[in-house]
């Protein structure tokens, strides 16, 4: 190398990474180190033409005249401390430099020396003039690390980075010598050994979870825990299949633990919070009859939803059509053997077929149905079609996510046999939502035609009927074709539990038993929710209530996330005035599934009619927040308002339900009861006539029938109020079941009554009793008490309290004993016993928290015992609710006069006659009202 004051040369700085640590803990080794250094460095750097100018503690000052040689010295080195407890890093630099006294300086030394501390161990860094030198070299690539701030330089410097294994011209070659390094460690037929032993050992726990009903998880969980741990085993093999040592590498000191912590958090990511443990849990509880049972059951989180919807009849023969019906109930009842499956018939939901305008529940399109599979909290839904060619049935069958609305897997299956295609279409299910064959032996999976019918035209008959009850309101029809099923076959156990609801709902009570003890001896052949609701059902028509009740908290026991389980116990504690309890149930399903908002609105409906107004008002207008653009929580808010008397605040909301539905006859006929609240009367018949053009539905009809028969009785018109009655009572046999129809019509056997009618409605009260049989003709008993308190005849009225209470007690109808108090508080004021009928009242009260007319009632009984002060307080409070209801103004009248209130007296007595100005010539109201004015004015 010659020897000139100033030269070009390439720098190189090198030092061993983490000498002064070891020189701490070993200093012997630390000079043992430096030595290896020596060794290595010296003939490296003669062998590319180089000098080791200096050593600098552990580092080496070294100068080439060429940057391309002092770049291949450095990456000769690091592959010569490959595998090497000695860690050197390098940095490298060309400039000019100054020689003096076997020395050398300048700023490319120091450039130089403050590059290589950015280096990572084993690393080559180079500045941008190196990188220019050396750019296109065979062997050497560079990749850019950065521009970094240098203490003594004033711009930032560009670093370059040399990775010799990567793009050297032997790393171009390195996966093939790389993958024989592996062969010869034998690291391949070390991990080759471990897959197929993870794959094994996977095997073993499918085996066990199948054969032990334990979580699913598991699977997933040793087979996520066995290839996380792969790159563990790699590095293992790695360093030690060809090394005598037992001292470990100071990568897997570092790797072994880090990939057990990434394997640690990959597990809490995937498993956290799911259950690890069995599928199954064993339930001990008592039944209705209070023994001990002890019942095993699939955790919710294991069983798979399915909502199953209607079939489209593609055929060209339209009396085929029954089939499209038939397919999703057989396949209910056949995939309800599986207790990892919950699936549910569209029967389940034909109203949200028909709110959405499918009367017929078919052809609807497949976001409607997405949309009900997640009202109903389902995760998957089928659908699909049928054909029927050359004597062979064509099912086509899709399974769709509801999450996502994606698409699964569609499927044909076609055969002459509907119940082996049925038995197709499960199996076919089972596969593609993962139920192991093993959880089917478990689950005992019979052909569909040893649990439903073997009979085709049983089933024929059994459908026939359900799509009259469900399409076409035809009870009578309904119950021919179920008995016709029966004829063809005797044990068809879900027609038995049918025709006795149908024989119920026409009043039948005695065949409905009947019917029901068959079906209660071979409640074995029904699904597991079938024979709850069969329980349920045949212990009300027995009459034993808390029974019935029983059955449905023991079915919330074993299926604690069964929404429909929960749902009916809420209706059930209704019926027994056991408000609390009901929105308790109605939380639990919020729980389930926050999702299922409708049921906040119950919650708050509930609470109206406990009377606590400000938590009704805010779960309203939670729902209103949670689902803004649906018109039931306004509309809920409007009529609450109108029950407290804020008619300003009722209008607000109902308008607001009225910008998002503007032609839903429910909303408008709550805007026209506002208007009478305030004693606007101008136009409304003409709105109401306007209405009943609008109307689209029978529904619809009947609502503004009811709402004009209701008007007109509240003016003194109770012959025109009875005739609207009548109109409302023929359109509400098209849609209401007939023992509904009937009850409906005992209970408004007063609109007869009212109108001086009392011929008509005693036969009307015979007819009924004649279609009903024992115990359920009783509850013609709250007609006749109605009717004779018309009569003014208390005692006819009292004989007909035992029968009403008991049916009311015995088929655990708790809110009709509501009727009873007000029948007793009426029988009383016949009596002038004001004081037992206050507490009558009060019982209806109590009953019926959110009631304000019993106000009325009680202003009333409190007159008649010269408790005017306590008069005139109900009478407000009747008055609040709806300031210009007649009779309540009338019973103002009346109570003002008795406190010497002339003036008042007068106010209210114009109200009520400017109200029923109109009324009937005979409205004895009416006339007592005007003598009343008369007296007062001499």
């Amino acid at each position: 190398m010659p020897d000139k004051p100033h030269k070009l040369a390439a720098i190189v700085f090198t030092d061993i990474v983490g000498y002064t640590t070891i020189m701490d803990k070993d200093e012997q080794h630390a000079m043992q180190l430096l030595q290896k250094q020596r060794e290595i460095v010296v003939p490296l750097v003669e062998a590319h033409d180089g000098k080791v100018i200096k050593e600098i503690g552990d580092g080496n000052l070294i100068m080439f005249l060429s940057a391309i040689e002092a770049v291949r010295f450095a990456i000769g080195l690091q592959k010569r401390l490959k595998d090497d407890v000695l860690t050197i890093r390098a940095g490298i630099h060309i400039g000019d430099v100054i020689f003096k006294n076997d020395d050398i300086f300048g700023s490319a030394v120091n450039m130089a020396a403050r590059i290589e501390p950015l280096a990572p161990p084993n690393g080559i860094y180079i500045s941008e003039d190196v990188r220019n030198q050396v750019r296109n070299k065979e062997g050497i690539q560079t990749r850019f690390k950065g521009s970094h701030e240098l203490k003594g330089i004033d711009e930032p410097v560009k670093v370059y980075e040399i990775n010799p294994d990567e793009f050297s011209s032997e790393g171009k070659n390195k996966p093939i010598l790389f993958y024989k390094d592996l062969w010869s460690r034998r690291v391949i037929h070390i991990l080759a050994l471990y897959l197929i032993l993870a794959f094994l050992i996977k095997q073993a726990v499918v085996a066990m979870v199948y054969t032990y009903l334990l979580s699913p998880h598991l699977i997933d969980l040793a087979w996520i825990i066995l290839l996380s741990l792969s790159p563990s085993v790699f590095i293992l093999s790695y360093y030690h299949t060809r090394r005598s040592r037992q001292k470990l590498h100071k990568v897997e000191l570092i790797g072994l633990p880090v990939n057990l912590i990434a394997s640690a958090l990959l597990l809490l990511f995937f498993f956290k919070g799911k259950d690890l443990g069995a599928a199954t849990t064993s339930l001990t509880f008592k039944n209705e009859d209070g023994e001990t049972i002890e019942h095993t059951v699939i955790k919710n989180e294991f069983r798979k939803k399915i909502a199953l919807f209607f079939y489209e009849n593609k055929s060209e023969d339209t009396s085929l059509f029954w089939i499209q019906y038939a397919i999703p109930s057989m396949l209910d009842y056949d995939l309800s053997q599986n207790m990892f499956i919950q699936a549910q018939c569209a029967t389940e939901y034909v109203y949200k077929f028909r709110d959405a305008g499918y009367d017929k529940c078919v052809e609807a399109p497949l976001m409607l149905q997405r949309e009900i599979a997640g009202f109903y909290n389902f995760n998957y839904f089928v659908t699909g079609q049928f054909d029927y060619k050359e004597g062979r049935y064509i099912f086509l069958t899709k399974l769709y996510k509801t999450e996502n609305g994606k698409l699964i897997t569609e499927f044909e299956t076609d055969g002459k046999n509907k119940f082996e295609l049925i038995d197709e279409i499960s199996v076919r299910l089972y596969s593609e939502l993962e139920i192991p064959l093993g959880y089917l032996e478990e689950s005992n999976d019979l052909p569909i035609s040893e649990i439903y019918t073997a009979s085709p035209k049983a089933t024929e008959y059994y459908i026939k009927g359900e799509i009259e009850v469900l399409l076409n309101n035809d009870w009578d029809k309904a119950t021919h074709y179920t008995e016709l099923a029966l004829t063809e076959d005797p044990g068809f156990a879900l027609a038995l539990l049918m025709l006795s609801e149908y024989y119920f709902n026409k009043g039948q009570a005695d065949l409905s038993e009947l019917n029901l003890q068959k079906t209660m001896e071979i409640i074995y052949k029904l699904p597991e929710r079938s024979q709850f609701l069969t329980k349920f059902f045949y212990y009300l028509v027995k009459q034993e209530p808390d029974k019935a009740i029983a059955v449905l908290e023991i079915w919330t026991e074993l299926f604690p996330e069964d929404i429909e389980a929960h749902d009916m116990l809420a209706v059930r504690y209704q019926y027994r005035n056991m408000f609390s309890e009901s929105i308790e149930e109605y939380k639990m399903i919020l729980d389930i599934d926050p999702g299922q908002t409708l049921y906040i609105r119950y919650i708050g409906d509930l609470f109206e009619a406990l009377g606590k107004y400000d938590s009704a008002i805010y779960y309203y207008n939670l729902y209103a927040e949670l689902q803004p653009e649906d018109f039931k929580a306004y509309r809920n808010l409007g009529e609450l308002y109108l029950n407290m008397g804020d008619f300003e605040l009722a209008a607000k909301n109902l308008d607001k339900a009225l910008i998002i539905e503007p032609t839903n006859i429910d909303i408008s006929l709550g805007r026209i009861k506002t208007s009478l609240r305030l004693g606007n009367h101008e136009n409304i018949v003409e709105k109401y006539n306007t209405l009943l053009e609008e109307s689209t539905t029978t529904n619809d009809s009947c609502q503004v029938y009811s709402a004009l028969s209701d008007y007109y009785e509240k003016r003194g018109q109770v012959i025109k109020s009875l005739f609207y009655y009548k109109r409302f009572v023929e359109k509400d046999t098209k849609i209401t079941g007939p023992l509904n129809h009937l009850v409906n019509q005992v209970f408004a056997v007063e609109k007869y009554t009212r109108a001086g009618e009392f011929r008509e409605a005693c036969q009307l009260l015979k007819d009924i009793e004649m279609q009903l049989q024992p115990p359920v003709d009783k509850v013609v008993s709250f007609g006749y008490l109605f009717y004779y308190i018309e009569l003014d005849s208390a005692v006819k009225a009292e004989s007909y309290i035992p029968a009403a209470k008991e049916l009311a007690i015995n088929f655990g109808e708790d809110m009709l004993l509501s009727h009873v108090y007000f029948a007793q508080g009426k029988i009383h004021e016949l009596t002038n016993e004001f004081a037992k009928a206050l507490v009558s009242y009060n019982n209806y009260q109590n009953s019926r928290p959110s009631e304000a007319i019993v106000n009325l009632w009680k202003a009333r009984c409190y007159r008649q015992l010269k408790e005017n002060n306590e008069a005139e307080k109900s009478i407000q409070l009747a008055l609040k609710h709806d300031p210009f209801n007649p009779e309540s103004n009338y019973e103002a009248a009346r109570i003002y006069k008795e406190k010497g209130k002339q003036d008042k007296a007068i106010e209210h007595l114009n109200r009520c006659l400017n109200i029923w100005e109109d009324a009937d010539k005979d409205f004895e109201p009416a006339l007592k009202a005007k003598e009343a004015l008369a007296e007062s004015s001499l």
